[in-house]
C-alpha cells in the first residue's frame, strides 16, 4: 500500500531528489527504531550515514537530523531497550552517566552530517570563494522565491504565524492518516502516552517546521510536495509500532485502513488543482508534451541558424532546452562562472542574445527577468525581440 500510494509513485518516477531522500530518511527512521528496541551500536552507524547521504540530497535532512538529536536524549532519559536479549544494569545509572551516554551517542551519529555539512561549505568557498554560496545565490531559496512578493496569500502570511500556521496545517493534513492510525492502535491497545510517541512527534514536525519557517520569511513556495517527507516518516516507524503489540486483525486492520485511506486521499489530491497545482500537471500530457515539443523546436532553431553565436539563458527554466540541444557548450548559462557578470553587462561581455521564459507564478522567475524587471513583456532597451516561440518564450537580440 506504500509503493502503491499515488505520490510515492510519482514522486519515485518524476526525476527529483524527492525519491533518494525518501529512502534515506526512512532508513534513518527504520534504524532508529531498532536502536530504541535493541541498543546495538551498529543501529546507530546506518542512522548517521542515513541522514549524511540525506543531507547530500536535500537540505531537510538538517531539521530532521536536529529532532534525531532530541530524540536521542529522551530515548536514553526516558525509553529503556525491550529485547530481551539486551542485559539491563543491575543498578539504575545516575543522571551524570546518561549524559555521557547522549554525548557518546550524538558524537556517533551527528560526525557523519556534521562532517558532510563543513565540506559542502568547503566546496562553496574552494568552487565560488563564498562558503554560503548556497544561501545567496540565484540557486538559493531566497533567489528563486522572490516571484512571492507579489503573490498576496504569501505576503499575508510572512511574520504572521496564525496564518502561516493554518497553510502548514491543511498541506501536512493530507499526508497524516499514517500517523493517525498509529494514534488509534495506540488508544486500542491503552498505550496512548509512552515517551516513544513523542519521539515520533519530533521526527513529524521537524521538516514541516523547516516550511514554517521558510514561509514566515518568504522564501518558500509552500508546494504540496514539501510537506509530503512527514508519510515516509510514519511509514517507517509502523512496524515499530505493530511490534510492541500483540497479532490480531484489529491491529493490522487499523495500520492498513490508515495506509489505504491515505491512498485515497492523496490521489483526490492529485486531481485537485487547487491543492496540488505542480503535481496535477502531471496528469495533463497533452500540455506537457506540447510544450516540450516547443523546447525542442527551440533547441533546433539555435542549432540551424544560429551557429557561432552567443546565447545567454537561465538552466532553471530553459533546462530543457539544453537538454535537447547538440550543441549546448555554445549556451551562456547559469552554472558559468561569466554568466552574472555577462547578464549585468551583454554588450560589454559579447552576448548576442538572450533566451528568456515567459514568468509563471507557480514558479520562482529567471535570472534575466530578476535583473531586468519584465524583461519577458518589453526586453531592455539594448535589446530587439527576434523570435518567440509559442507564445512561452521569446529570443531578444542584443544591439551594439
Amino acid at each position: 500500500s506504500f509503493s502503491c500510494n499515488p505520490f510515492m509513485f510519482l514522486f519515485g518516477a518524476n526525476g527529483l531528489s524527492d525519491a533518494p531522500f525518501i529512502f534515506f530518511i526512512m532508513y534513518a527512521v527504520v534504524h532508529l527504531t531498532h536502536w530504541i528496541y535493541g541498543r546495538r551500536v551498529g543501529s546507530l552507524i546506518k542512522v548517521s550515514f542515513a541522514l549524511a547521504l540525506a543531507f547530500w540530497t536535500r537540505y531537510e535532512a538538517v531539521p530532521l537530523g536536529a529532532a534525531v538529536a532530541l530524540a536521542i536524549i529522551l530515548i536514553v532519559l526516558r525509553i529503556p531497550p525491550t529485547d530481551p536479549r539486551v542485559d539491563l544494569p543491575r543498578r539504575q545509572y545516575g543522571l551524570l552517566h546518561k549524559l555521557f551516554h547522549i554525548e557518546g551517542t550524538w558524537s556517533m551519529v551527528m560526525a557523519p552530517v556534521v562532517f558532510s555539512g563543513l565540506l559542502w561549505l568547503w566546496f562553496n568557498y574552494s568552487i565560488m570563494g563564498d562558503a554560503l554560496y548556497f544561501l545567496r545565490s540565484e540557486y538559493s531559496n531566497v533567489a528563486q522565491a522572490q516571484g512571492l512578493a507579489t503573490e498576496q496569500a504569501f505576503v499575508d502570511m510572512m511574520g504572521n504565524p496564525l496564518l502561516g500556521l493554518v497553510f502548514v496545517a491543511k498541506k501536512t493534513a493530507y499526508y497524516s492518516l499514517p500517523l493517525a492510525a498509529v494514534v488509534l492502535l495506540r488508544l486500542w491497545n491503552r498505550r496512548w502516552f509512552l515517551w516513544d510517541l513523542l519521539v515520533l512527534l519530533l521526527l513529524f514536525v521537524s521538516i514541516v517546521a523547516l516550511q514554517f519557517l521558510m514561509l514566515m520569511k518568504g522564501t518558500s513556495y509552500g508546494w504540496f510536495r514539501y510537506f509530503m517527507y512527514v508519510f515516509p516518516i510514519t511509514v517507517a516507524w509502523l512496524p515499530y509500532e505493530l511490534a510492541r503489540v500483540k497479532r490480531s486483525f484489529v491491529n493490522y486492520g487499523i495500520v492498513l485502513a490508515g495506509m489505504l485511506g491515505a491512498c485515497v486521499v492523496l490521489g483526490y489530491a492529485w486531481t485537485n488543482p487547487q491543492i496540488a497545482p505542480d503535481e496535477n500537471k502531471y496528469l495533463h500530457a497533452s500540455q506537457y508534451a506540447a510544450s516540450q515539443q516547443v523546447e525542442k523546436e527551440i533547441a533546433r532553431y539555435l542549432d540551424t541558424e544560429l551557429k557561432g553565436h552567443n546565447i545567454l539563458m537561465d538552466s532553471y527554466s530553459a533546462y530543457s532546452v539544453i537538454l535537447n540541444s547538440r550543441h549546448p557548450d555554445k549556451f551562456l548559462i547559469t552554472s558559468d562562472f561569466e554568466f552574472t557578470p555577462s547578464l549585468k553587462d551583454p554588450v560589454g561581455r559579447g552576448v548576442d542574445f538572450i533566451l528568456t521564459a515567459k514568468p509563471d507564478k507557480s514558479s520562482a522567475l529567471s535570472a534575466e527577468e530578476r535583473t531586468y524587471k519584465d524583461f519577458y513583456e518589453t526586453g531592455t532597451e539594448w535589446t530587439e525581440l527576434y523570435k518567440e516561440f509559442g507564445g512561452k518564450w521569446r529570443l531578444y537580440k542584443v544591439i551594439r
